[in-house]
């Protein structure tokens, strides 16, 4: 296939997986370059992207003054983990229009990629001195401060994406309130009470999704909280259509908090579910790891006795 026919398609899957208008320009979307720059990572590997890169060198040498085909051609390269050549086209791009301000967005999130989290850091410090609120830029300076170890920092930059994105009625990602989550424990054992609540936030803005419940109970366990963190992996074995593993891991926390008789309950349980469940099903795979990490824990709990047989 030719170069720009192989080109045209990478491109048509990026406007398809973002719904752009065939009409608009990439300058007109020059703002939103950093989604794009994703559903491009999606869509193509690195050989897509060297093609890419082929059709950026031809239209640059054709139009050499265009600061945005250096910025996209900064992006591939970024894609393509080549830092010099990226670095090279955004400062290219920053010089032939200093009012491009995505250049230092593209640049914070490169230094990120390259394991820069000071350089980011700057970056995007300026990208946001220029434009407040920009709910990518704070995600990604979140992420470099708490690699920093600022982890306060970074959740103060997370509220601030959560809350933007809520001020313009969209949803706010489960990991968004994970990383704030890990972003406050961080920073200390006083804040794992906030880092909580934060989930719950979370849970009760989108529907209660695993991620975040699973991200809570281990909060709680951190805390000390047993019984909320038994409640929690009770509440989630009633809801689910599959409660064994909820139900193991409620013996575990049970276990060592030394409640022994509750965990041989517990463990019990397990077995009794999987037991009523297809021979064939329980015999390979992740059920039949659940039935021997139950065996083996009641066989510790309760040696005289055994576990339960077939």
């Amino acid at each position: 296939m030719p170069a720009a026919s192989r080109y045209r398609n990478v491109v048509g899957i990026t406007r398809w997986r973002l719904r752009i208008p065939r009409s608009a320009s990439f300058g007109r979307v020059a703002g939103t370059f950093a989604v794009v720059a994703v559903s491009w990572s999606l869509a193509a590997g690195h050989a897509e992207l060297q093609v890419v890169i082929d059709e950026l060198d031809r239209r640059i040498a054709a139009d050499q003054g265009n600061a945005e085909l250096y910025l996209r051609r900064g992006e591939m390269h970024r894609l393509h983990r080549d830092w010099p050549a990226a670095l090279a086209d955004y400062e290219r791009a920053a010089g032939l229009d200093p009012s491009l301000h995505e250049v230092d967005l593209f640049r914070g999130r490169m230094h990120l990629d390259a394991d820069h989290p000071r350089e980011a850091l700057a970056a995007l410090d300026r990208f946001l001195a220029a434009r407040p609120g920009d709910v990518r830029a704070l995600v990604h300076r979140a992420e470099a401060k708490v690699r920093l170890g600022d982890g306060s920092g970074g959740a103060r930059d997370y509220t601030a994406a959560i809350e933007g994105l809520m001020r313009e009625g969209r949803s706010p990602t489960p990991e968004m309130f994970i990383e704030r989550s890990r972003a406050l424990a961080a920073a200390g054992p006083e804040h794992r009470k906030a880092a909580l609540r934060g989930l719950e936030q979370g849970m009760d803005l989108l529907g209660r999704p695993i991620t975040l419940e699973l991200e809570a109970l281990e909060l709680e366990l951190a805390l000390g909280r047993t019984e909320a963190a038994l409640a929690r992996v009770e509440r989630l074995a009633e809801t689910t259509a599959a409660p064994e593993p909820w139900i193991l891991r409620k013996a575990e926390i049970l276990e060592r908090s030394g409640r022994t008789d509750e965990a041989r309950v517990a463990y019990r349980r397990v077995l009794e579910g999987l037991e009523a469940r297809p021979a064939h099903r329980r015999r390979a795979g992740p059920l039949a790891e659940l039935e021997a990490r139950a065996r083996e824990s009641l066989a510790r709990l309760n040696p005289q006795e055994g576990p339960l047989h077939d």
